[in-house]
């Protein structure tokens, strides 16, 4: 005798085995999503910000950085003396390639990044001024018969650039998550060279009139001299640099199907930095400081 199953039962079953299968399907999906994609490395490259201490320099540290100045060596009693702010923010350029030295069957593990950093170095500016005032005129007002003193005044500005070139070796040691959006941090050490280090020295005279009034007729702040402007160039020795820093980072993948974009990443990096800096002429500073990059990275 032969018992048929029950055509509800069978859906049953169906029904079962259908939810079983679709719910292993999703597992897997996820599994994936989840564990990181096995790489061989990256390359990456972007640009930003340098922001260091630069080196104190004095008075009596301009000959220094422009040995035999004419300009310098006149007569500047009289003239007051002032700096930039010891700190400077320059453009900088990051290119590199990484690895995973400690990459296992299903891990990438921390990423080492190795490549080279180029951008402006220290800007260095200083300036000798000095302001004298003259009687030049008397104006007379048609109207009022009121009498105004015009003064001459002049200023005499010597001023001092110093400029070079930063370029060096960077290698770091990051460690990340894997997700479309991620963070990531690590440490790193980076150093090189001041190079094509060159300074400049100009003066610059700058004659107009003054009232002090402010009527209609006022003939104040009009240039009535032109004086030319006396320039002197000399270039310095190259210096060297060296820092240690903490990246940062959010990480944005930019696909999560394409096989092409899933492998390209967009990245925000911060690096708080401690920085030595030579300047063969000019004593060492050693200071904080912050890079700032934007980056594009392509997994390979």
């Amino acid at each position: 005798m032969t018992i048929a199953p029950h055509p509800g039962f069978m859906q049953r079953v169906t029904l079962a085995l259908a939810v079983l299968l679709s719910a292993s399907c999703v597992d897997k999906a996820l599994a994936q999503e989840a564990s990181p994609v096995r790489r061989l490395g990256a390359v990456h490259m972007g640009g930003g910000s340098f922001v260091s201490v630069d080196p104190f320099f004095g008075r009596g540290d301009l000959l220094r950085l422009a040995p035999g100045s004419e300009l310098l060596s006149r007569d500047l009693s009289g003239y007051t003396y002032s700096t930039d702010d010891l700190l400077s923010g320059e453009g900088s350029f990051d290119l590199g390639i990484s690895f995973f030295p400690c990459a296992k069957e299903a891990r990438n593990g921390p990423e080492l990044r190795v490549g080279v950093l180029f951008g402006n170095g220290p800007s260095l500016r200083a300036s000798e001024s000095r302001t004298t005032r003259s009687p030049y005129d008397t104006l007379t007002s048609s109207l009022t018969g009121e009498r105004v003193l015009v003064d001459s005044v002049n200023t005499s500005e010597y001023e001092l650039g110093y400029g070079a070139e930063r370029f060096g070796l960077n290698g770091s040691l990051v460690w990340r998550r894997p997700g479309r959006w991620s963070l990531y941090g690590g440490a790193g050490l980076m150093g090189g060279v001041l190079m094509n280090a060159r300074t400049t020295v100009s003066h610059r005279v700058d004659v107009r009139t003054d009232n002090g009034s402010s009527y209609p007729w006022n003939a104040g702040d009009d240039t009535f001299a032109d004086v030319p402007v006396e320039e002197e160039s000399f270039r310095n020795g190259t210096g060297w640099w060296f820092g240690a820093y903490v990246p940062l980072g959010l990480d944005w993948r930019a696909g999560t199907v394409s096989p092409f974009w899933s492998r390209v990443h967009f990245c925000y990096e911060l690096r708080p930095q401690l920085v030595i800096q030579n300047i063969p002429e000019l004593a060492t500073a050693t200071g904080g400081g912050m890079q700032a990059l934007f980056l594009a990275r392509i997994e390979l």
